[in-house]
């Protein structure tokens, strides 16, 4: 007997970003259940609507301007004034060239598939996360032309990274890129609302990078602005002024595409409380961490010159929780969990660090053992009970950079 052949099920008249994603579309008007549960534009909402303006290169005169979303011709090479045809320099050759608004085109090119191919694959460790930068971020910045400035020049920094002879010059067009980039994204912060959030935390994301790429760019003029300690300042400052930002609109992340940013780090949940020392015989973390915090904390328990001691013990506990969750990542350790600190980490901590008070400098070097650096010429204070303390961060962060 013949086989029945099974009904047909695809739909046909499907939204664009479901055709676009491969999967079957409700056909939902004005917006099908796909593209509500991801929160992305919906093409049945945008019948007869005009071409969108989408980012394109800067012109000749450093500016950005919208075109339609047309490709352009990629089959006829330059031409210069006299109307012959002039050959297509090498990547490599680009950045030495002049900067007529083609050449500045041709860069941006650059920098575009460097990061899609690239850079994207170095943000995270779970495939997960890295289809969230290389894939979302990129359609975000399609829409929000001060993102895709923002992932220009996080390629153009990690190329500056990779290739030190031409470290200048892509160091140059990375702060080209996030300054135009951040002159939008700092106004928009005043004001952020349900239909801009997802680029600004998305830009909020590239910021947090540029800034743990700060140690690996030069000093500059020597000041204290430019030390390890003060650095790592910054990095407490922005992450806690962007959650302050933010806060309203993350538990949206876990129903958009952004979602994997987040599941990649908490890894357990802690309602209820797992195991709340876990092994970390696999983590890139020492094994006695855990039992390093716990002595932090006696030790700031039984201080009675320690000011606001609850913070500093919130802050103990802050470590403990990231501690947590990199143990269950095992060596696949996103950035994200180590910076729970930085997230959480109490106001008065922060300030005591500024004022180099040796509690909150303690605090900073148990922190160093999660980054992995810690400034040599930090000091604590001359008491021997300090120095006592400090013996287990400067010996994992020297163990780690021998490593």
């Amino acid at each position: 007997m013949a086989r029945l052949r099974r009904p047909h099920t695809k739909s046909r008249k499907g939204c664009v970003e479901c055709k676009r994603r491969k999967i079957k579309c409700d056909e939902t008007h004005p917006r099908c259940f796909n593209c509500t549960r991801y929160d992305v534009p919906c093409s049945f909402g945008t019948d007869h609507a005009a071409p969108a303006a989408i980012w394109s290169p800067s012109g000749s005169d450093g500016t950005v301007r919208g075109i339609p979303s047309a490709c352009p011709p990629t089959s006829t090479p330059p031409v210069d004034p006299t109307g012959s045809h002039t050959a297509s320099p090498a990547p490599s050759q680009l950045l030495d060239l002049p900067n007529p608004g083609g050449q500045l085109w041709m860069r941006d090119l650059e920098l575009m598939h460097h990061y899609c191919t690239v850079t994207a694959n170095t943000m995270a460790h779970h495939e997960g996360t890295r289809h969230v930068w290389r894939t979302v971020f990129p359609e975000e910045g399609y829409v929000h032309e001060y993102l895709m400035h923002g992932v220009l020049s996080l390629a153009a920094l990690h190329r500056a990274f990779l290739i030190p002879g031409q470290r200048n010059a892509y160091l140059t067009r990375s702060a080209h890129h996030y300054t135009i980039g951040q002159t939008t994204f700092s106004a928009l912060l005043p004001a952020v609302t349900s239909a801009n959030w997802r680029s600004v935390f998305c830009f909020a994301t590239i910021v947090i990078a540029h800034v743990l790429c700060l140690p690996l760019q030069p000093a500059g003029d020597g000041s204290d602005t430019a030390t390890p300690i003060s650095k790592t300042l910054e990095l407490f400052s922005v992450t806690k002024g962007i959650k302050t930002v933010l806060l309203p609109f993350i538990p949206q992340i876990n129903i958009t595409s952004l979602a994997p940013l987040v599941h990649s780090v908490w890894l357990v949940s802690l309602d209820p409380p797992p195991d709340l020392k876990p092994s970390l015989k696999y983590s890139p973390l020492p094994e006695d961490t855990f039992q390093a915090l716990s002595r932090l904390s006696n030790f700031f328990d039984a201080d009675d010159e320690l000011r606001n001691k609850p913070d500093y013990q919130n802050t103990v506990a802050v470590l403990e929780v990231s501690a947590t969750q990199i143990a269950y990542a095992g060596v696949n350790i996103e950035v994200g969990a180590i910076l729970l600190c930085p997230f959480f980490i109490p106001d008065s901590v922060i300030a005591g660090i500024k004022e180099r008070q040796p509690h909150a400098l303690l605090v900073l070097a148990y922190f160093a053992v999660f980054l992995n650096a810690l400034d040599p010429t930090a000091e604590v204070g001359d008491r021997e009970r300090f120095r006592e303390m400090m013996e287990w961060p400067k010996k994992h962060v020297y163990l780690g950079l021998m490593k």
